[in-house]
């Protein structure tokens, strides 16, 4: 008796272990979703493709941009920025009149210190062909030819020639320390124009030319003969050719 009840113990232990062991394997195991919860992920998962491939164009075109970029890039050590040399008449203007920048900073005084240092730096460059003339030609003079130089004035090719070597050689050595002066000069020039007007009341206008007359044409006349006589007084000989009788 006692063992049938044992054995009927046992058997209700066992079915009942089997029914728990079934149980957690079936809630381990994924439930089946409705159709309501799939149509609810479906737009999810096409929306995050469609964010990939989105998100893979844009990066394609930043590095399409960028290899772009680089074959536009310059190559190293090429000149940034560099302007363009001028060409034709714009750079023999050049040579006679100062920058922009030099304009702006000084004004008026920059053409009047740089008028009479080009017109400075032109009367020694051309006392030295002076002299070197009339020291080839003792019997001639710049201004004439041979026994009818005195006739009609005009000026021998000879000498015009041998400006034009010492323009080349020495005016050009000199270009430099020519901006150099009249960068140096344009200030006390400025001090000028405005005693002139705060003194005597003059117009900017007046002023101006006033001294433009008497530094670019008087003073520059008077130093060019100077020059020329000390030049020519230098290499021993006269300024001018003693004239031939007819």
């Amino acid at each position: 008796m006692q063992l049938a009840r044992a054995l009927s113990l046992a058997l209700l232990a066992s079915i009942a272990s089997s029914s728990c062991a079934l149980g957690a394997a079936r809630g381990m195991q994924p439930r089946p979703m409705s159709l309501p919860a799939r149509a609810t992920l479906a737009p999810r998962a096409r929306t995050s493709r469609t964010t990939a491939a989105a998100g893979g164009v844009r990066t394609a075109l930043r590095r399409c941009t960028a290899r772009c970029a680089e074959g536009l890039e310059p190559e190293a050590g090429a000149p940034q920025g560099v302007p363009q040399a001028e060409t034709g008449w714009r750079a023999m203007l050049s040579k006679f009149v100062p920058d922009r920048a030099l304009l702006a900073k000084h004004g008026w005084s920059i053409f009047i210190s740089y008028g009479l240092v080009s017109n400075l730096n032109s009367g020694l460059l051309g006392s030295l062909s002076w002299a070197t003339f009339r020291r080839a030609n003792p019997t001639l003079s710049p201004l004439g030819f041979g026994t009818s130089q005195w006739t009609s004035l005009s000026i021998s090719p000879k000498f015009l020639a041998i400006y034009a070597g010492y323009y080349a050689t020495v005016g050009t050595l000199l270009r430099p320390a020519r901006f150099a002066l009249a960068v140096a000069m344009a200030p006390f020039f400025t001090r000028v124009v405005k005693t002139l007007r705060e003194r005597f009341g003059l117009p900017q206008a007046t002023a101006v030319g006033a001294v433009v007359f008497v530094t670019n044409f008087v003073f520059s006349s008077i130093a060019a003969a100077a020059v020329v006589k000390l030049a020519c007084l230098t290499a021993g000989v006269t300024v001018f050719a003693a004239r031939v009788p007819a």
